[in-house]
């Protein structure tokens, strides 16, 4: 039985160390890409007044502003919802709580571009036209990938993820962010600095939604952004492109000396012009490479900063659940399983302050019940186990893999208390799940072969 329970939680790719470690590098990424992208680079021209829409003109200035949703409708729309869904093949919830999700973005971006509108002469009324501008941009090109028939239909787990990773609207209205972070290029660099934009939104999308491409391929596309956007100029696309490149290197095997150098470089540059966000996910990673070296009072030292940097922006509760959790996967590097379940249990707390739409929290909550059912605490685990599939199935729909992930580890926690009937039902569902996610395979195989043995040893066993 022992091995059994073992084999189905093995101290892999989903064992309690891993999932924290994923949990807080993906959670800094996806706010360093993310939040980044919603901030301008320049400031855009004006535009002719619409006929038949009414706007204010600010003083000494011939610019206009106007409530205009033409762009948002032609990119997100019912006819392009059921062609992404089409192409995604999936006929679970996923896709529907998806396009929830961007039915309420583009709520907020509409709702920030009319407070734009009211506000013509604020100072920074161009910046945030310029914002909410570089935010389509990216809508545009997440849109463009999810309905790219490239796409692994395997991987649909990443498809909310990217979607909830889009630039909160509410950036736009960031005074402090927009003045310090602004950036004007030469006029003869405008085309060049769109056309980087956009190669850089898509390699950040394709690396979230883990596109099937060559790995040695995308570390050379990033390589390039990096160049380019050095020699245009651009310190907040350079810092972008730095941390895209840190992160494709993360995965390749051998490149963790060349990680480290190009993070302490993306730190650099993000400092020099105040992008804190990109600072902490590169402090955060530079502290996941010391501790996967086995040093871990050096990757502490860079957890401290990352976590002096949040302090900027003491309401950020996301970032500082991502210090919280690298804090977890440095101390489960060196076991110590005390200090992992004090810092999981900071990192929950901070996220659900934050509500149950966060995509961690569901993660956080399951590698708390890892560490707790380590220490023997396996009541209180199994409630976490319970919590967490339950916010799997409401964020992303009973039949995404997460569930079918949710439901095996809830069958495990209940074996191991004894609730063997409790477990068949879950074993089952998990089954049923994971086979049309991810047919045949190890996970699938060690999950049919433990039902099995449910049924022939009946409920006594």
């Amino acid at each position: 039985m022992e091995a059994l329970l073992e084999a189905l939680n093995p101290r892999g790719r989903r064992s309690p160390v891993l999932p924290t470690l994923l949990a807080g590098s993906a959670l800094a990424v996806a706010v360093a890409l993310g939040l980044a992208l919603g901030l301008p680079v320049s400031e855009p021209e004006p535009e002719p007044e619409p006929v038949g829409q009414t706007s204010a003109t600010r003083p000494g200035r011939a610019q206009t502003c106007s409530v205009d949703r033409t762009r948002i409708d032609a990119l997100w729309n019912p006819i392009r919802a059921d062609a992404i869904a089409d192409e995604l093949g999936t006929g679970t919830g996923t896709w529907r709580r998806a396009a929830e999700r961007l039915d309420h973005w583009t709520e907020d971006w509409l709702r920030v571009q009319a407070t734009t509108c009211d506000e013509l002469t604020h100072e920074l009324h161009d910046l945030r036209l310029a914002c909410l501008a570089g935010q389509l941009d990216r809508l545009a090109v997440t849109l463009d990938e999810l309905a790219t028939p490239t796409l692994d239909r395997r991987r649909i787990d990443g498809v909310i993820g990217v979607i909830a990773g889009l630039p909160g609207p509410d950036r736009c209205l960031d005074d402090v962010a927009l003045r310090e972070r602004s950036w004007a290029p030469q006029p003869d660099s405008n085309e060049r600095l769109a056309e980087l934009e956009a190669s850089t939104n898509q390699l950040a999308v394709r690396f979230e939604l883990g596109r099937t491409q060559a790995r040695a391929t995308s570390i050379e596309s990033a390589r390039q952004l990096v160049v380019a956007a050095d020699e245009l100029g651009s310190p907040g696309l350079h810092a972008r492109a730095l941390l895209l490149l840190a992160n494709h290197l993360e995965r390749e095997a051998n490149s963790g000396v060349e990680a480290e150098r190009v993070l302490l470089e993306a730190m650099r540059v993000s400092a020099s012009v105040r992008e804190f966000e990109i600072e902490v996910a590169a402090a955060l990673g530079l502290a996941k490479l010391l501790g996967a070296r086995g040093l871990p009072e050096d990757a502490l030292r860079w957890v401290v900063l990352a976590e002096g940097l949040v302090g900027l922006a003491p309401t950020d509760l996301a970032l500082r659940a991502a210090c919280a959790t690298t804090r977890a996967t440095i101390a489960l590097g060196r076991s110590d399983w005390a200090a992992a379940q004090v810092a999981l249990e900071r990192a929950l707390e901070l996220l659900e302050s934050h509500g149950s739409d966060n995509l961690q929290l569901p993660i956080v909550a399951s590698d708390l019940a890892g560490v707790l059912e380590h220490q023997g605490q396996r009541p209180r685990a199994l409630e976490l186990r319970r919590r967490a599939l339950a916010i799997h199935e409401r964020q992303h729909g009973p039949d995404h893999p997460r569930v079918g992930w949710a439901r095996r580890d809830l069958a495990v926690a209940l074996l191991a208390l004894g609730e063997s009937e409790s477990a068949r039902v879950e074993f089952s569902q998990a089954l049923a799940n994971l086979e049309a996610n991810l047919g045949p395979g190890r996970e699938t195989a060690l999950v049919r072969d433990q039902l099995e043995w449910l049924e022939h040893a009946g409920p006594s066993e």
